[in-house]
């Protein structure tokens, strides 16, 4: 009986890991401190895109980020898991909004995939993105 749970569990913790979690689009907000509205930061993060297509969920990301109207974007990572997809990535931030000041990092997806920081640097500043190493 433990056993079956066990396997059921497991199962399920597969599907959403592999087919609800990648195609779903997750915001949360924090707010810290008390400030006047006039001295907020809005900040968001963009992580572990492991962008393969643009498709519903990358579209829904760019409406997303135009509504937040953001100060600084950082994406954190993770935005790729296969050198050949560095064409798509450039698709996409091609449409990231341009006001904000926007800075990126590698995840251990991008060194994996074997994408050097240079490479990674001339798409992200192609669009104004600033990649931070180390």
């Amino acid at each position: 009986m433990l056993l079956g749970a066990a396997a059921l569990g497991s199962g399920a913790a597969a599907i959403d890991g592999l087919c609800v979690t990648p195609r779903r689009l997750l915001t949360t907000t924090h707010v810290v401190g008390s400030g006047s509205a006039e001295r907020r930061l809005r900040i968001v993060q963009v992580s572990d895109l492991h962008v393969h297509r643009i498709g519903t969920l990358e579209r829904q990301l760019l409406e997303r980020l135009h509504e937040l109207r953001a100060d600084v974007i950082v994406v954190t990572g993770d935005s790729i898991d296969r050198s050949h997809r560095l064409p798509v990535l450039d698709t996409l931030l091609a449409e990231f909004p341009r006001g904000p000041r926007t800075l990126a990092i590698m995840g251990n997806w991008e060194y994996r995939s074997g994408v050097t920081a240079d490479a990674m640097a001339r798409l992200y500043g192609r669009h104004g993105i600033e990649l931070l190493v180390n």
